[in-house]
């Protein structure tokens, strides 16, 4: 069963530790010319589970061999890209993971000297070109009707919008703000509540990368964000769980929308207000939403 591949500890996982573990303890020469061949040719298997252990098996040992595959950096982003597609959620969900431990080196591959520019090192176009390969694989697993794939893509794009504002200030991802504030604002509004914490939190990521400075002068971009939380919050009524992520999630907006958020604002606090002093009346409030 995919879900429990996916949640339990098995011989499967423990093996991808074990991976994990002899590639930070050993030369990327004493392991990579064994296991590349390997997971070559697993990833053209027509049994889905050995493919899905190719692509942990590469995600394992991104850390440790990371200088070894930079030269191949490319072309295995490349090679899992359209694994994104594949019919099986757990070949999904592991491509998420995978992609998502090489992340921190596509604008910049191990052992490059970039120039630096005003807003941080030159990226070059290449490799932004497969950051924006990246960022649509992963909004297109967003969108994904198994909600474990869209945990993981979560996550992947969480973690890629992380490092771009790190790297590059968030200069990298104004020009894809269209298609990520688009998909993240469709999912806010139809995910399920398994996945409303983790889809807030991207979005709060998004508009810290982004920031207020450049949301400010888009209000339409600002609507976008904001409308669907709005409306989840209104429809997850005074005592529903749905609540706190979603005032933690606007907590964080606000300070980053800065002026932006003002057209909101007095909704926000009326909502806030009603929220409190029901919390107050019962009998055993919820401290958690009372805080918030």
């Amino acid at each position: 069963d995919d879900d429990d591949e996916v949640r339990v500890w098995n011989l499967r996982k423990c093996s991808a530790a074990a991976l994990d573990m002899l590639s930070n303890n050993l030369d990327d020469t004493e392991i990579l010319p064994l296991l590349l061949p390997i997971v070559e040719q697993r990833l053209s298997d027509p049994d889905w589970k050995v493919r899905e252990s190719a692509i942990l098996a590469l995600g394992a040992v991104s850390e440790g061999c990371h200088m070894g595959l930079a030269p191949y950096l490319t072309g295995m982003v490349k090679m899992l890209l359209p694994v994104l597609q594949d019919p099986r959620p757990m070949v999904r969900i592991i491509t998420c993971w995978s992609l998502g431990r090489y992340i921190q080196w596509v604008l910049i591959p191990p052992g490059t000297d970039a120039q630096q520019g005003p807003h941080g090192p030159v990226i070059v176009p290449e490799n932004e070109a497969l950051f924006e390969q990246i960022l649509l694989g992963l909004l297109s697993r967003v969108r994904d009707h198994n909600g474990r794939v869209q945990e993981a893509a979560c996550s992947g794009l969480t973690e890629l919008m992380e490092h771009a504002g790190h790297v590059t200030q968030g200069t990298v991802i104004l020009p894809r703000m269209q298609p990520l504030l688009e998909t993240l604002s469709q999912a806010v509004a139809t995910c399920g509540r398994r996945n409303l914490r983790l889809l807030l939190e991207a979005t709060a990521t998004a508009c810290e990368v982004i920031g207020g400075r450049v949301l400010h002068q888009n209000s339409a971009a600002v609507q976008q964000i904001l409308v669907p939380i709005l409306n989840r919050w209104q429809a997850a009524g005074f005592m529903e769980r749905d609540v706190v992520p979603i005032m933690e999630a606007l907590t964080t907006i606000a300070v980053s929308l800065g002026p932006a958020f003002e057209p909101y604002a007095p909704a926000v606090f009326e909502q806030c207000v009603k929220l409190l002093a029901v919390q107050l009346e019962h009998e055993k409030p919820r401290w958690a939403i009372v805080l918030c």
